[in-house]
């Protein structure tokens, strides 16, 4: 069940406290009285951004998108570090191939045509049979860590993206894509590989994108092959440590405390540190 969330101007606080943007300039693009909405097990990672739509899905840190969303793509789920041009779409929905007909009277009683078909036939004794909701082929896709989705391109329902793959421009993506995989066209191709099989490897194993891009430092992005033997330094030092926050969406709109509860709060943490108690 999805949640439906009217904006408050305490949301406003808590997106830009938990470091969640929706403006390339941090500025507010979201305004008290909009409604959000979400799937339950949504989960936002700080330094994320949503600069389009109203549909908050999972996102990891140092991610972005610039594309409008639907309440079927409630399930999306992108990584760190991706890189979503705007027009980005998902295939709205499978329908049966297996049943004697395509078309969703087979199940969508909600739609009105339908609707309105049953009610005119009420003795006919219509039995809805759906697909099984689980089926891959009906899920929201998985968009893994470092991707990069071009203008206008459209995924289908059931594929992952995996890390570091880029989708050119226009694509209309039918079928998982290979880590580093860069793929273009309708239906979208391989096109080349990012890096040699090694490399690739290498940044697998190396889960490079646990890290904050600030603690990498000077560390040469530009020469993987470099990068990766710092970083294997550094891990083996203990000089760079994982990164980690993030929130549930239903945490940050719902269940988020009033401002003046969060100032006695703060106020009752600072008091216990220096020993005293609170006056009522």
């Amino acid at each position: 069940m999805s949640i439906h969330h009217t904006l408050t101007e305490r949301d406003l606080v808590a997106l830009r406290e938990n470091r969640i943007f929706t403006m390339p300039d941090g500025s507010d693009r979201l305004v008290p009285g909009q409604i959000v909405s979400f799937n339950p097990d949504v989960v936002l990672e700080k330094y994320t951004a949503m600069f389009a739509g109203l549909i908050f899905c999972s996102m990891g840190a140092f991610s972005y998108t610039w594309s409008h969303f639907n309440p079927l793509d409630m399930g999306l789920k992108f990584g760190r570090y991706c890189s979503i041009a705007g027009g980005v779409t998902v295939f709205p929905g499978n329908h049966p191939l297996s049943f004697v007909t395509t078309s969703s009277c087979s199940g969508d009683m909600e739609l009105a045509p339908f609707k309105a078909a049953l009610q005119d036939f009420p003795d006919a004794g219509f039995t809805p049979r759906y697909p099984e909701p689980d089926e891959a082929r009906f899920q929201a896709p998985v968009v893994g860590h470092d991707v990069w989705i071009g203008q206008d391109a459209t995924l289908a329902r059931g594929i992952t993206l995996g890390h570091g793959c880029a989708v050119g421009t226009g694509s209309i993506v039918t079928k998982s894509v290979p880590p580093y995989a860069v793929v273009a066209g309708n239906p979208a191709r391989i096109i080349r590989m990012r890096f040699p099989d090694p490399v690739i490897e290498a940044l697998l194993a190396s889960e490079w994108w646990r890290y904050a891009f600030p603690d990498f430092a000077a560390m040469r992005f530009d020469d993987p092959e470099r990068f990766l033997g710092e970083l294997g330094e550094r891990v083996a030092a203990g000089t760079i440590s994982p990164f980690e926050g993030g929130i549930r969406a239903a945490d940050l709109f719902v269940n988020q405390p009033t401002l003046s509860r969060k100032v006695k709060t703060r106020t009752s943490k600072a008091l216990r540190v220096l020993g005293l108690k609170r006056r009522r």
